[in-house]
């Protein structure tokens, strides 16, 4: 069991709320620390271009890059700073200004030295250029140091299916060790994501954003309802924040981008939104695996083909989803507003749908999003095979 604080799954006491009385829910804070995010944001990130051309830390169009011009990494340190300062700040305020005989909120003191390490790790990298086990090793070390900080995991877990009544509903415990090997599994599976995702200007910041919006509006919107989870603000306030320090990214980094978040930035961001999503009492990993199925299909297919390829994990291809998009002669932002589109679309079909529907919903949408990723290899392999094929000789009879 955790001390002080519940699980992410553990549902806790579910509270009959009429409707619209949901009473205070930490959303004007939280759009105060998405503005106050931004705006650091914006104010660091030329800052950080400037420390990324001093350190030679410069991706170049070289292999399979798609961009045309060298381009400054170091954009996630900007990220992290905007947002480890402002939720840092309020951090203490809240402390500061608790009822009497409040302990300290421990467990966000060691989410938020855990967001701090995850950035160190990834501006190492950006510096050294960590090898793929080490890289993957040193992704596993932030998450265990992070719950060695008093940072909750799992340790009971509800049926969704189960007919929720105001009583609540029951939990079924989970061995820690069960719950340590999840909570690894899950972040650092956000984290590759993220990095996966982050191959064109202004893909992976704006379809991390959109969810971390939707994983704090989520917690605003359920706890309206007559079936709300126990209340936490800081389930609101985080994500906001989260949200505005990756806004305040994208200024640079919209195409044509003049910075990219590079490992710091996913490292960072995908470790935040794995942490904030098992964080607090609300159930929010069906909220991210909703809302960014598309990039997580996108990891899992890359996975699968290149095992079937014999090739290594960390190996780069240019077989991503947006990849085979812009193969159907879609140009590099119309491939990016149609993901912000879908993430747009699935965010707020989220908000409508609690526990079993959410489930299923995620089940249907994880199928196509399969499908439409294998028929885009497909139809890529095809083109490639017709390219490379002599001229003439491509579906002739008898040809191979």
């Amino acid at each position: 069991m955790i001390s002080r604080w519940p699980s992410a799954l553990d549902y806790g006491p579910l509270v009959g709320r009429a409707p619209g009385h949901a009473g205070p829910n930490g959303l004007g804070e939280g759009l105060i620390g998405l503005v106050v995010a931004f705006a650091l944001c914006v104010l660091l990130e030329p800052l950080g271009i400037r420390l990324a051309r001093r350190l030679g830390v410069i991706d170049r169009p070289v292999g399979d890059k798609i961009h045309k011009r060298p381009t400054p990494l170091m954009g996630g340190v900007a990220i992290a700073v905007a947002f480890l300062v402002t939720a840092g700040v309020w951090h203490v305020w809240k402390d500061l200004h608790a009822s009497k005989g409040t302990p300290p909120n421990t467990a966000l003191t060691g989410l938020l030295a855990g967001c701090g390490l995850a950035a160190a790790l990834g501006i190492w990298d950006e510096l050294r250029t960590l090898p793929p086990r080490a890289h993957f090793l040193g992704q596993v070390g932030v998450v265990l140091l992070t719950l060695g900080m008093n940072f909750p995991i799992i340790s009971t877990i509800s049926n969704p299916l189960q007919k929720i009544t105001v009583q609540g509903t029951t939990n079924q415990p989970v061995l820690p060790i069960i719950g340590v090997l999840f909570t690894v599994f899950w972040i650092v599976g956000m984290m590759n994501t993220v990095n996966f995702l982050d191959g064109l200007d202004g893909l992976a910041g704006g379809v991390t954003a959109i969810a971390a919006f939707f994983l704090g509006m989520w917690e605003v919107v359920v706890a309206g309802t007559r079936y709300a989870p126990s209340h936490q603000d800081q389930n609101v306030i985080l994500p906001l924040m989260l949200c505005g320090a990756i806004l305040g990214f994208l200024v640079y980094n919209w195409a044509p981008a003049r910075v990219f978040m590079g490992d710091s930035g996913a490292m960072f961001i995908g470790f935040t939104l794995g942490a904030l999503s098992l964080f607090g009492t609300a159930p929010r990993i069906g909220t991210a695996l909703l809302i960014l199925i598309v990039p997580i299909v996108d990891v899992a297919w890359a996975i699968v083909r290149r095992l079937i390829g014999r090739r290594s994990f960390a190996s780069g291809d240019k077989h991503h989803i947006y990849h085979r998009l812009l193969e159907l002669g879609l140009s590099r932002r119309a491939v990016v507003l149609l993901f912000y589109g879908l993430c747009l679309l699935l965010g707020l079909i989220d908000l409508q749908l609690y526990r079993g529907a959410k489930l299923i919903a995620f089940a249907v949408v994880a199928v196509l999003a399969a499908a439409g990723a294998v028929a885009l290899e497909v139809r890529g392999r095809r083109l490639a095979a017709h390219a490379a094929a002599p001229a003439g000789t491509y579906g002739a009879p008898g040809a191979e």
